[in-house]
């Protein structure tokens, strides 16, 4: 609109009121009708308004002429309103769609709007409503002049269909194929290309979604997560399978499992021989020694050499007459070694002494031999260690002794230069008792020590039997019997010896058959290397650990009832676990607190409330660490107290969701179900190596001040655990006691 001067109005108007006086006349004499009335086009109309530049503005009277003209106030923003407000919409939604703009004061504005989509095509203003017309993502804008506001929308009429071929839930898989697990499947949408995800790793996926990924596998139990995403629902569709990888399987029989070289004793060179000095003690109690040379040093440093000689005289006739008193072997030196048969000792005895009294006639004089002879004596004993029937046999087949020198100290110092004249007579005295000495505790002592020492802890192995009771109601107590037995004997010179066993796991009862059994997981080849104990090692295969697990599994023991809380029986209703694979024991990653963890795997937990015809299905998933440790000899379980859960809705009853959700359950069977499963693990999988007695009675023959001696493994170290094997290093406790 155009805006008058008033001067020229007030002007045209005084030019235009003169030409109408001077022709009154002529208009008074124009008819009055239609055509008689018709005006002079070249005049405005009366309500026409002049503009400045001569133009007529017709039917807006102008302005008063001091009045102050307002412009209409600008349009800060426009808001955009979608209701209702949806994260996600289908096509067949029709949310209301309206739009306000304001001014900067936030004062509401009527103007006119005009509507935009974009992408262009996605969707469509309606009478008041919006209709989505594709899927995916898109904006609806509403605009006045340059300022818009807008809403974001994301169309979905489906979320993608996830099928998964491969792997299936509880599938068993070996290393023949590689260590990687197979994930194949297909994943469509209607909207286009979906992107699969295993475990957070992308998975290729072709143009008609098929989807491959070769995962790489843990020994144990893998938990593969598969989620489609179409770019739009959140969170992704999502299967989750459960699979046992393993290099190999153990066979189960019927009443049980074999595992060979399930455990390996090693003595090493430092058990035999530390080059430790030791001196008998004077004093009465026990004296604690930890290798066989020391034993052997005490022994004989024990000895009561009148024992030796069945009479003393050792010579009477009228040229010569010899008798002792008294015999001391002094400290000996001894060596010990393993050869490749058996043990070789070497026994020194530097400072031999006898007490005597005596004379002798030499070229018609006679000298006194009173006084003492000091010998320096060797002995050599070879013995042989075999395997015979599961048990040691130790024999000693060779013995030697040898006098290195021979001297007098007598009152008639004639007499000491006697002895070297008559050396061979007095060494052959000499080698006479040594000889029995050797051949008596070394023959006959030496092999019993032996087979005592490594029969009984063979002994405490060969049949022990496990009672495992889970304190669940309706599980019954299981009862295994794990017997072990020696198969082989190794012996590598001067380096160690050692024994490997095989074990077996039979059930007392006959075993419950469930489910189709995978056997027992084996990580670490049969076959064994040299430990490197400096003493007496241990080491223990996982797989004899996983067939113990295995046979509990198959007794029954993890199909259960689950026992829910009062306050959460209404919810939960009717709760059963059941394990469809047996747990394992894996080793933990490097830095975990514990070197083991043990997975319970592949567990289908089912809760059926009041009112349901069918029950809500999970699954379920615990694992926790856990450290073995050999408290007083027994090898013993310790689990975490509080595991790691998880807990996936597989199935909703009757298509309903669960009162009672995943975290809800995952926080019951930690605090209730779990302490119970612990409670099992630790009590039941508990066998040792116990101390072994020794008969004293061919000692004490020849040294009476030992009355008791035992022989017991000791592992100070925590154990460790390498190539599928838990290994403990210690030594034997060999305690002698002595009286005065």
């Amino acid at each position: 609109m155009k805006y008058l001067n008033p001067l020229v109005i007030v002007a045209a108007l005084v030019a235009l009121s003169s030409g109408l006086a001077g022709c009154d006349d002529e208009l008074a004499s124009t008819p009055k009708g239609d055509a008689a009335a018709e005006r002079d086009s070249t005049l405005p109309p009366p309500d026409a308004t002049l503009l400045p530049d001569g133009q007529v503005d017709e039917g807006r009277p102008p302005p008063p002429p001091d009045a102050a003209v307002e412009a209409p106030p600008a349009v800060a923003w426009v808001e955009v309103t979608l209701d209702p407000r949806r994260a996600l919409y289908t096509r067949t939604d029709q949310p209301e769609v309206s739009a306000q703009a304001f001014d900067r004061t936030g004062q509401p504005l009527q103007v006119a709007l005009t509507w935009h989509e974009a992408p262009p095509g996605s969707a469509a203003v309606v009478d008041g409503t919006l209709q989505l017309l594709q899927e995916g993502q898109g904006v609806i804008q509403a605009c006045a002049g340059e300022v818009c506001g807008q809403a974001a929308f994301f169309v979905d009429d489906a979320p993608p269909v996830l099928v998964v071929d491969s792997p299936i839930q509880a599938e068993v898989q070996s290393g023949f194929g590689g260590r990687t697990i197979a994930v194949r499947g297909l994943a469509t949408d209607t909207r286009g290309p979906v992107a699969v995800r295993v475990n957070g790793l992308r998975a290729d996926v072709d143009a008609e979604g098929h989807f491959s990924l070769d995962l790489p596998a843990d020994f144990g139990l893998n938990r593969v997560a598969i989620e489609a995403d179409d770019g739009v629902r959140s969170p992704a569709v999502r299967e989750v399978r459960e699979v046992m990888w393993a290099p190999r399987f153990l066979p189960v029989e019927g009443d049980g499992v074999a595992v060979p070289g399930a455990l390996t004793l090693q003595m090493d060179q430092a058990l035999l021989d530390r080059d430790a000095v030791l001196d008998v003690p004077e004093e009465a109690g026990p004296v604690a020694l930890d290798e066989v040379a020391s034993f052997l040093g005490l022994l004989v440093g024990l000895v009561d050499g009148t024992v030796l000689l069945p009479n003393p005289q050792i010579a009477n006739s009228p040229s010569f007459s010899l008798r002792v008193d008294a015999i001391r072997l002094g400290r000996p030196v001894i060596d010990a070694g393993f050869t490749s048969d058996g043990i070789e000792l070497f026994i020194g005895l530097p400072d031999l002494t006898l007490e005597t009294r005596g004379n002798i006639a030499f070229e018609g004089q006679r000298f006194s031999l009173d006084g003492q002879i000091t010998a320096s004596m060797a002995a050599f004993a070879h013995m042989t260690v075999r395997l015979e029937g599961g048990a040691l046999r130790a024999e000693v087949e060779e013995v030697g002794v040898t006098v290195e020198g021979i001297r007098g100290d007598f009152d008639d110092p004639t007499a000491e230069a006697l002895v070297s004249v008559l050396g061979n007579q007095f060494g052959a005295v000499a080698r006479d008792l040594v000889t029995g000495l050797v051949e008596d505790v070394v023959r006959d002592s030496l092999p019993q020590l032996v087979q005592t020492a490594l029969g009984g802890i063979l002994g405490s192995l060969r049949e022990v039997p496990l009672n495992i009771d889970p304190r669940i109601e309706g599980v019954p107590p299981i009862r295994l019997v794990l017997a072990m037995e020696a198969v082989n004997l190794e012996l590598a010179r001067r380096l160690a010896l050692r024994l490997t066993l095989d074990a077996t796991i039979r059930q007392a009862q006959p075993a419950m058959a469930l489910h189709p059994d995978p056997g027992v997981p084996v990580l670490s080849a049969d076959e064994e290397v040299l430990i490197g104990a400096d003493g007496l090692g241990v080491t223990v295969r996982l797989a004899l650990v996983n067939a113990l697990l295995h046979e509990v599994w198959r007794g029954g023991t993890l199909t259960l009832r689950v026992p829910v809380p009062d306050n959460l029986a209404r919810l939960a209703g009717e709760t059963h676990a059941d394990a469809l694979l047996p747990p394992v024991i894996v080793p933990a990653p490097p830095g975990a607190p514990e070197p083991l963890i043990v997975q319970f795997g592949a567990m289908e937990l089912t809760m059926q409330p009041d009112g349901l015809s069918e029950p809500h299905v999970f699954q379920v998933s615990l694992s926790a660490g856990l450290a073995v440790a050999l408290v007083d000899g027994r090898f013993q379980l310790g689990v975490a107290e509080v595991p790691t859960v998880e807990a996936v809705l597989v199935h909703r009853g009757d298509g309903r969701e669960p009162t009672l959700g995943s975290d809800a359950l995952a926080l019951v069977l930690r605090t209730v179900l779990w302490p119970q499963i612990r409670g099992a693990l630790q009590g039941g999988l508990d066998f040792g190596l116990d101390a072994t007695s020794v008969d004293v009675g061919e000692f004490a023959r020849y040294a009476p001040r030992v009355q008791g001696l035992t022989i017991a493994p000791a592992f100070a170290e925590v154990p460790v655990v390498r190539s599928g094997r838990l290994r403990l290093a210690g030594g034997l406790e060999v305690t002698v006691d002595l009286g005065p």
